[in-house]
């Protein structure tokens, strides 16, 4: 497909969106640094540890919950993901895709740039006929954005909108 005919189908509802961790380069979270991922999340994981970098995410995460030598827990890495993957602000670049009536978007990224930049434009309340709240993999709160984005009942629902809102 050609671009202007991409950009046309986005600009009238017609095309779906596909994100990656490469959308959240930019983004800000809330110890005010960039959002990191892949090699960076994992050098940043080490870091906390004190152990040498790791280039592999999956062994870091690992060694943070589980190595009898260095592992602080379950919890605390769950409070470190949070500091590191909650966004509170986004780049004008990501709040302008957001704009667009896409039809649905899908994302692999854990943290919350795709929601606070559509959050910001009004699209989730807007264009979307469900809404699904995920924490730690596990869906916490799913329904209308009149349910889950205005009137929230879940306590971690809460939490998270408070922050972004």
């Amino acid at each position: 497909m050609e671009l202007q005919k991409a950009i046309k189908a986005a600009m009238d509802g017609e095309a779906v969106l596909f994100l990656g961790a490469g959308f959240s380069s930019g983004g800000m979270n809330i110890l005010g640094e960039n959002i990191k991922v892949g090699k960076d999340l994992s050098y940043a994981i080490c870091d906390d540890l004190g152990i040498t970098r790791s280039d592999n995410l999956t062994i870091s995460a690992s060694r943070y919950i589980e190595d009898e030598k260095c592992k602080k827990g379950l919890d605390e890495f769950i409070d470190f993901l949070k500091k590191e993957l909650t966004c509170v602000e986004t780049t004008a670049d990501q709040n302008e895709i957001c704009s667009l009536p896409w039809t649905r978007i899908y994302t692999t990224n854990y943290d919350n740039i795709v929601e606070l930049s559509s959050e910001k434009m009004g699209f989730a309340r807007e264009v979307a006929d469900r809404v699904i709240f995920m924490d730690g993999g596990y869906i916490v709160e799913e329904g209308t954005p009149q349910e889950v984005i205005l009137n929230p009942k879940e306590p971690r629902t809460i939490s998270f909108l408070n922050k972004v809102l």
